[in-house]
């Protein structure tokens, strides 16, 4: 069996900074309510996308733990959660096409970030309920 070796374009991410990316997309899946299994899931689909392996991930409701090939560890703590499943559901697929297709470590924290915003409801629906609060 033989590995892939698609390289990644331009130039190759740091470790650290590719592991603290997959770190991020963890942490914001979890905040927005994603189940355990899911965040770990697509740490690490990220994390093989990126060359990091091997890597341990561990995630609990209010943590996450992650263990990269180099000894590093990276533990942090979720503090406040909501449920706002586009978000999941958004930053899953970006996993999924990176997975597939790998793109450069700062496009992918440029397409983090705007899932990492995606409103729950509309503006106008909000707005909606509130006035009928």
């Amino acid at each position: 069996m033989t590995k892939s070796t698609t390289r990644l374009p331009g130039p190759q991410p740091a470790p650290l900074d590719a592991l603290q990316a997959v770190v991020d997309a963890g942490l914001a899946m979890l905040m927005s309510g994603a189940e355990v299994s899911r965040v770990e899931d697509t740490m690490v689909r990220l994390a093989r996308a990126y060359r990091i392996e091997p890597v341990d991930v561990v995630a609990i409701p209010t943590a996450l733990f992650v263990a990269g090939p180099d000894g590093r560890s990276l533990v942090k703590r979720i503090r406040h959660r909501s449920v706002n499943l586009a978000v999941v559901a958004e930053i899953n697929q970006l996993s999924r096409n990176v997975a597939k297709n790998p793109i450069p470590l700062d496009e992918f924290r440029e397409q983090l970030e705007r899932a990492k915003h995606h409103a729950v409801y509309a503006p106008w629906l909000t707005i909606l309920f509130a006035a009928g609060a």
